[in-house]
């Protein structure tokens, strides 16, 4: 299989921007969870807090903060996807746990 994840780590917290290109729901995953402190146990329910979610035209932008930094992570070209799999509707966000339970890896992942 083809899965990518993708890997934040708490160091790479830059108040830069990343560019994740080629983000395929469904199989690739975004891992966030080295941002969250020496939990071993993550959910998705830690994170949806330090996560702000939108959506700009074909991306789906996420901004990650923690301990007053932060990070944007720009899913390139995700939109008619995110739609497809009625995540997104009208370029509003309709459940942002769901959306997030979707691209996040988790522990339980």
């Amino acid at each position: 299989s083809d899965d990518n994840v993708f890997t934040w780590l708490d160091s790479t917290l830059d108040s830069g921007t990343d560019v994740v290109d080629n983000f395929e729901l469904g199989s690739d995953l975004i891992d966030l969870t080295d941002i969250l402190d020496d939990d071993d146990n993550v959910e998705v329910a830690d994170l949806i807090d330090k996560i702000e979610v939108a959506v700009d035209d074909d991306d789906v932008v996420l901004t990650v903060t923690d301990e007053g930094k932060e990070q944007t992570i720009v899913m390139e070209g995700v939109t008619s996807s995110f739609e497809d799999a009625g995540l997104i509707v009208n370029d509003a966000i309709t459940d942002e746990f769901n959306m997030l339970t979707q691209i996040l890896k988790t522990d339980a992942a």
